[in-house]
């Protein structure tokens, strides 16, 4: 029987994918997994004021894998509850010291729909605060705009616990096609992070910018900071800074990097 090329090339693919999710459930305790930092700056001076936790898996069997790839893999399968504890734990612990030096940095770490079902989330962040001796404002809890479409209920009273113990909360993408203003509104959010996706139009079109412009002026008028995704050019963080966007993140100003290397950053 003939087989199509599209049907075996689906076929090979739903293999690796299956055969990712038997193998991350045991990753970070093989040392596969681990962190870089992609820095966040003020947009009018450049200076980092925080990073964005970015998690790396090298398989010692599939060798390096995108997140792109691996993430979604561990959403479906349930293991992102693990990896996504060991992120927060690693978070935290690597970057105590320097954020009790620096009262000002704030560390930012995704956190998947799922997480927010665990009902062992709250506890284990205030645990892991205290342990490290971490300001809870110094934390910032990256939450996607699709846990907060359809029936969430949940995960509002879990957003309301964590802020209630003073930990910040952004939403990610935002601009990406699922917001809902109501629910901006209705959720204890302190900052808005705008989807690269309409960054890029920030400085290309006068469309664009007022866009960009809306966001920026509506966000802050909910008392929300705002940073800036995926900043390319000088040209986007000119627009940006004009805007009066409060940070910015992206390739323009630092790629993703190292702990050791953040460390020699911010002490240069």
């Amino acid at each position: 029987m003939k087989v199509s090329r599209s049907r075996t090339h689906g076929d090979a693919r739903h293999g690796v994918e299956t055969r990712m999710g038997e193998l991350l459930g045991g990753a970070a305790d093989r040392g596969e997994l681990f962190l870089d930092y992609q820095p966040i700056c003020n947009t009018d001076t450049g200076d980092i004021s925080g990073v964005e936790t970015l998690l790396r898996w090298h398989s010692g069997e599939l060798g390096r894998i995108s997140p792109a790839d691996f993430i979604p893999v561990a959403e479906r399968t349930g293991a992102i509850i693990e990896i996504g504890g060991w992120v927060l734990r690693q978070s935290i612990e690597s970057m105590s010291g320097l954020l009790r030096r620096h009262s000002d940095f704030t560390l930012h770490v995704n956190v998947a729909p799922l997480q927010l079902f665990d009902p062992h989330l709250v506890g284990a962040v205030e645990k892991l605060l205290q342990s490290s001796a971490v300001s809870p404002s110094q934390l910032v809890l990256e939450i996607t705009e699709s846990a907060i479409t359809g029936d969430a209920s949940h995960a509002f009273a879990t957003l309301t616990e964590l802020r209630d113990i003073g930990v910040g909360l952004a939403i990610d993408d935002f601009g990406s096609g699922q917001s809902s203003l109501a629910r901006l509104y209705s959720l204890p959010f302190t900052k808005l992070k705008i989807d690269k996706s309409i960054i890029d139009s920030v400085s290309a079109t006068e469309r664009g910018r007022v866009i960009v412009d809306s966001i920026v002026d509506m966000a802050h008028k909910l008392g929300l900071a705002v940073v800036a995704e995926g900043v390319e050019s000088a040209d986007q963080q000119d627009a940006l800074r004009a805007i009066g966007c409060d940070k910015v993140q992206g390739f323009l100003l630092h790629k993703p990097i190292s702990l050791m290397d953040l460390q020699s950053v911010v002490a240069a």
